[in-house]
C-alpha cells in the first residue's frame, strides 16, 4: 500500500470470482474440486474497500456484491455485503499481506443477516480473499475463498489533500449491454428503424431522420456527424431536407444545422428558439452568426405535430414534439413517432451507460430525475438517446431509472453520514471557508461513490469514470434544490 506512514484514505475498486464444490472442506484427494469436476455454484460480483489511518486510528470500510448462479444457468440471485466492523488487523512482516477480520451483514433469501464473520486478505494490492464464516449463513458461499482482483485505487492524504490514482493492468471492461453496433469505414452507419423511420450514429452521437413523399424531417444536427449526416440521408432518399427539429439547444447536438437548406422549416421550442435568437443577437453581422444553428421559423409551448405523407404507404407520418418541463435544459422535447413507437429524448438516457458528466450537466436535477417516468409514459419499442453506441428499449430507461432512483438514495444518506464535525476533525482549524467545504464535499462525494460503484460498477458503461461526478450533482441538488429534496422524500415513501 502506498506510502503508510502519512495519515491517508485508501480506496479500492474490484472484481470477484469463485466456485463453490461440494466435498471436504478446502478441497483434499477427495474433493470434488478435481480438475474436470463441475462446480455447484459459480460466483461472481464487484467489491470496494476504503481503508482509512491517521496516526493512532484506523477504519475499514468493505461492500461488495455476490453474484451465484448454478452451471446451467439456474438459481441465478445476488447478495449484498455491507457494514462491515473492524475486529482486529494484522500483517506479514514485509507487509506484502494485509489480513482484516471483522464482522459484516450479509443478504440472504430471507433478508440480512447481522455479524457475519469475514476474513479479508490483500496480498500487495493485486489479489483480495474473502471468507465468509459458514455459521450463520448456513454454509452457503462454501469453505473456499473467493477471490478479488483490483480494478483501481485512489489514496487521499488526509495532511495534504494530495490524491493519487492507480490503475492496474486490467481496466473495467465495457459491459455487453453498452456495446453497438461496428461503424462502417466510411465514419457512421445509418439503419432503417421502420417505415421510412431511420437512425444515424457514428458511434459517439447518435440521431434520427423521417423521410416522406414530399422532403425529409431531420431531427438536429450533430457536428461529429456533419456532412456525413448529409450522406446518410443521400443514402437512403434524394429527396430534400424539408424540416429541422431541434431537441434543445445545446451545440453539439445542433451546431452543424446550417448544412440543411435555408428554406427548410426550422422547429424548437420557444425556450430553445429564445437561447438562439439571442446568439444570432449577440453575433450580430460577425462570421460567427453565419456558423450558428439558424434561428427557428417555427417555436412552440407545449406540444407540436409535424405531419409528412409516407413515402412507403402512402399514409401520413406524424412526428410529435412535446415538452413537459425543464429537465436536461428548458425547452429539452420528447419527439414521439407513434407508427413506428419510436420515443427521442436527448442527453437523459444513454443506454447501456451511465449518464455523461453530472447527470449529463442536467440544469434541473428533478426535471431530469422525472424526465423518466415521463418517457416511459409512451407506447414505444425502440429509444434514440442521442449519444453512444446504439439504439435502446424501454428496459434501457427502466434500468436508468433505477440507476437514477439508487442514486438519490446513496447521496441522501451520504448527506447524511458526513457531518461537519468531522470534517473539522480532520481538516483542523482553518479561516479558508471553501477549502473547509471542499473537504466536506470531497468525504461526500467518496461515501456516495463508494456505495454507488458497488452496485453499478460493471452494470453500466462509464461507472468509474463518471460516477464520482453524478454523486456531487444528486448530494448538492439534495441540499439545495427543494423539487430534488421533495423528489427524494417521495422515494422513500
Amino acid at each position: 500500500m502506498a506510502d503508510e506512514s502519512r495519515p491517508h484514505r485508501h480506496l479500492y475498486v474490484g472484481a470477484t470470482s469463485g466456485v463453490q464444490f461440494s466435498g471436504p472442506a478446502n478441497g483434499g484427494e477427495s474433493s470434488a474440486s478435481e480438475f474436470g469436476a463441475t462446480p455447484d455454484w459459480i460466483q461472481s460480483g464487484r467489491w470496494m474497500a476504503r481503508i482509512e489511518s491517521s496516526g493512532e486510528d484506523f477504519s475499514v470500510g468493505f461492500k461488495a456484491t455476490i453474484d451465484m448462479i448454478k452451471p446451467d444457468g439456474s438459481s441465478k440471485h445476488r447478495h449484498l455485503v455491507n457494514s462491515f466492523s473492524l475486529a482486529n488487523v494484522s500483517a506479514s512482516e514485509d507487509n506484502s499481506i494485509t489480513v482484516l477480520h471483522g464482522t459484516a451483514t450479509v443478504t440472504m433469501a430471507d433478508g440480512p443477516v447481522a455479524d457475519v464473520p469475514i476474513t479479508f486478505k490483500i496480498y500487495d494490492e493485486s489479489l483480495l480473499e474473502i471468507m465468509i464464516g459458514p455459521d450463520k449463513v448456513g454454509g452457503h458461499f462454501g469453505s473456499s475463498p473467493i477471490y478479488g482482483t483490483f480494478t483501481y485505487a485512489r489514496t487521499t492524504f488526509l495532511d495534504t489533500g494530495e490524491i493519487k490514482d492507480r490503475q492496474y493492468s486490467q481496466p473495467v471492461a465495457i459491459p455487453a449491454q453498452a456495446q453497438g453496433p461496428a461503424i462502417p469505414s466510411k465514419g457512421y452507419l445509418v439503419e432503417e428503424i421502420s417505415d421510412s423511420l431511420y437512425w444515424v450514429t457514428d458511434g459517439t452521437y447518435n440521431t434520427m431522420f423521417l423521410v416522406g413523399n414530399d422532403g425529409v424531417a431531420a431531427v438536429d444536427a450533430p457536428p461529429s456527424l456533419g456532412d456525413k449526416y448529409l450522406q446518410a440521408i443521400a443514402e437512403v432518399t434524394d429527396k430534400p431536407v424539408k424540416y429541422v427539429i431541434y431537441s434543445h439547444s445545446h451545440l453539439d447536438h445542433i451546431g452543424a444545422a446550417s448544412m440543411f437548406p435555408q428554406n427548410a422549416t426550422y422547429i424548437a421550442q420557444e425556450e430553445v428558439a429564445k437561447v438562439i435568437q439571442k446568439a444570432h443577437d449577440l453575433a450580430g453581422d460577425s462570421d460567427l452568426g453565419s456558423q450558428l444553428p439558424p434561428v427557428p421559423t417555427v417555436s412552440f409551448a407545449e406540444n407540436y405535430t409535424l405531419i409528412l405523407d409516407n413515402a412507403t404507404s402512402g399514409v401520413g407520418q406524424s412526428l410529435q414534439l412535446d415538452y413537459h418541463g425543464s429537465n436536461h435544459e428548458p425547452g429539452n422535447i420528447f419527439i414521439y413517432a407513434p407508427n413506428q413507437k419510436v420515443l427521442m429524448l436527448v442527453d437523459i438516457v444513454f443506454p447501456g451507460w451511465v449518464p455523461f458528466l453530472e447527470l449529463a450537466i442536467a440544469k434541473d436535477v428533478a426535471g431530469f430525475v422525472e424526465a423518466h417516468d415521463l418517457a416511459l409514459g409512451y407506447d414505444f419499442d425502440t429509444f434514440v438517446g442521442g449519444h453512444l453506441t446504439r439504439l435502446g428499449t424501454r428496459q434501457d430507461v427502466e434500468t436508468q431509472k433505477a440507476f437514477v432512483s439508487d442514486l438519490m438514495a446513496a447521496a441522501g444518506r451520504a448527506n447524511g453520514a458526513v457531518s461537519f464535525a468531522d470534517v473539522a476533525k480532520k481538516v483542523g482549524p482553518t479561516n479558508d471557508t471553501w477549502a473547509f467545504y471542499g473537504a466536506y464535499v470531497e468525504a461526500v462525494n467518496e461515501e456516495c461513490t463508494e456505495e454507488m460503484l458497488s452496485k453499478w460498477l460493471g452494470r453500466l458503461g462509464g461507472a468509474d469514470a463518471f460516477m464520482s461526478s453524478h454523486c456531487w450533482t444528486m448530494s448538492e441538488a439534495m441540499r439545495v434544490d427543494p423539487a430534488a429534496v421533495a423528489l427524494s422524500l417521495g422515494e422513500q415513501q
